[in-house]
């Protein structure tokens, strides 16, 4: 029964991040040609936008919509009232956001410009209102999405992805290459269609779903239904605003500490850093998100608890070599998409440990959520962010942009290892750190073997000899690590334990 309960999550991981890796992938499609449009600098106005927007979208939904994904499996009988009490309030909310985000957008502005930027105030500004139209559609997405996870019909939110990136991919291609290259139009408007291809992808995805979703039942919800929703949707909150509110310190302190630093530019680094770096690790963070989501209705009904350690063995089984081999090939997975890569190619080769952590760290809040610690997990959080905050501004100023890298892998590191440390009953630390251990030593291992054949490799300049490059030795260091780590493959998809 608990093997066939782990394939079955397995098998939900693996349709949810299907799902996210075609959408992030249809994201890295057009990165390479918009970035080519606007430059670093319009990159930064990009993220200027999308860094408010992301923290107002956290509480627009309260994390009713995670919260609502929990509760249908627990409360099947109760779905009307669950339904009814979550739609009402996040479209209050949608509303009360919307207003929130453009009076707080001049604010926003004149602190994320800081010295020496490029861009302007009030250009920021209108980035800042277009994303804001996407605050009537994102949340109730987000809803319907979690809603459909919860029900355990894992494609239907998967292909909504896909159609939501594939209608924001097309838009933002022919709109910008039309305006750029054939208007002569300034890198503001291609930015300004680009943030606009949000609302109408998001409204597009939401149709789709609506068709499926119109069905459902919805009755008065009682007054313990809606407690219980914004309880559970509590520490859902804290979890989503927690990566937000990282990126919104950098945000407000990156430009300022990197002129203090003695770099000329700020912007152009922080484009790299926020938005095209950023890009690049969401594929493999899609796997913590896609086991997180399908692990999360298992956990509230089965309440099996062997599944939390069987899904950290199985995240790092993954992560771990994916971040070596990031770190070894930075500069030409940076190259194959983007140019400049000698600062990118440093950038990425720092950033790649982030990708441990935050996989991690995704996975340990749903576990949290699905155990019901969610004081816990609320504490664990806020020490990350006290971390993030005071370490930031300074580390940068002495690291200069790797700086702000280093406060982020603290601040996780921190607020991880606390976490699992009071969750020892479900979490075999011993067993954990063992494996750990062999994994990095099994990383190394195929990490000293591909160091040694590359050496007699050098790719051309051009996108196609990188990608047949990068091709060629992924498959290569993967076929090698999945021979030398079979045994614990093995044991993790077959359901044993140490």
């Amino acid at each position: 029964m608990v093997i066939l309960m782990d394939k079955k999550i397995l098998r939900g991981a693996f349709i949810v991040t299907l799902g996210i890796i075609l959408s992030k992938g249809l994201s890295l499609f057009f990165i390479f040609p918009f970035s080519k449009m606007v430059g670093s600098v319009g990159l930064a106005l990009y993220t200027y936008a999308y860094t408010p927007f992301l923290l107002f979208l956290e509480t627009s939904t309260l994390g009713i919509p995670l919260a609502v994904n929990k509760l249908v499996s627990k409360y099947p009988d109760k779905e009307g009232e669950i339904n009814y009490f979550s739609f009402r309030t996040i479209m209050c909310l949608s509303v009360i956001s919307f207003v929130m985000l453009n009076l707080f957008s001049n604010v926003f502005a004149k602190h994320a410009l800081g010295t020496g930027a490029v861009n302007t105030l009030s250009s920021v500004r209108i980035t800042i209102f277009i994303i804001s139209l996407s605050l009537f559609t994102a949340p109730l997405l987000s809803l319907v999405r979690c809603y459909f996870q919860g029900k355990k019909r894992f494609f239907l939110s998967s292909l909504s992805q896909v159609i939501e990136q594939g209608v924001r991919v097309s838009f933002i291609l022919i709109f910008g290459y039309i305006l750029i290259y054939k208007y002569n139009q300034t890198y503001e408007k291609a930015v300004y269609v680009a943030i606009f291809s949000t609302f109408i992808s998001s409204l597009f995805a939401l149709l789709f779903l609506y068709l499926f979703y119109r069905k459902r039942k919805y009755n008065k919800a009682s007054k313990s239904i809606s407690k219980e929703v914004l309880l559970t949707a509590l520490p859902f909150l804290l979890s989503g605003l927690n990566i937000t509110i990282y990126n919104i310190i950098d945000s407000l302190t990156y430009n300022n500490a990197l002129y203090t630093y003695g770099l000329e530019n700020p912007e152009y680094y922080y484009g790299i850093y926020s938005f095209e770096i950023n890009r690049l690790i969401c594929i493999p963070l899609s796997l913590a998100i896609g086991l997180s989501i399908s692990l999360l209705p298992n956990l509230v009904e089965k309440k099996d608890k062997k599944l939390v350690s069987l899904s950290f063995r199985f995240l790092l089984l993954i992560l771990i070599p994916v971040t070596f081999f990031s770190m070894v090939f930075s500069n030409e997975i940076y190259g194959l998409f983007y140019n400049h890569y000698d600062i990118g190619g440093n950038i990425l080769f720092n950033y790649a440990p982030l990708i441990i952590m935050m996989g991690l760290q995704t996975l340990d809040h749903m576990v949290l959520q699905g155990l019901n610690r969610g004081k816990l997990l609320c504490i664990s959080i806020l020490i990350g962010i006290i971390i993030k905050g005071t370490t930031n501004y300074y580390f940068i100023i002495n690291f200069g942009y790797n700086g702000a890298i280093l406060s982020s892998f603290l601040a996780l590191l921190i607020s991880f290892l606390f976490s699992i440390f009071f969750n020892y009953k479900e979490i075999d630390l011993k067993v954990l750190f063992k494996d750990i251990f062999k994994i990095l030593i099994k990383s190394f291992v195929c990490v000293w073997v591909i160091l040694f054949i590359k050496q007699f490799f050098t790719p051309e300049d051009d996108k196609l000899s990188l990608f047949l490059y990068l091709c060629f030795f992924s498959i290569f260091y993967f076929i090698l690590y999945y021979f030398i780590s079979k045994k614990m493959i093995k044991e993790v998809t077959n359901n044993k334990h140490h």
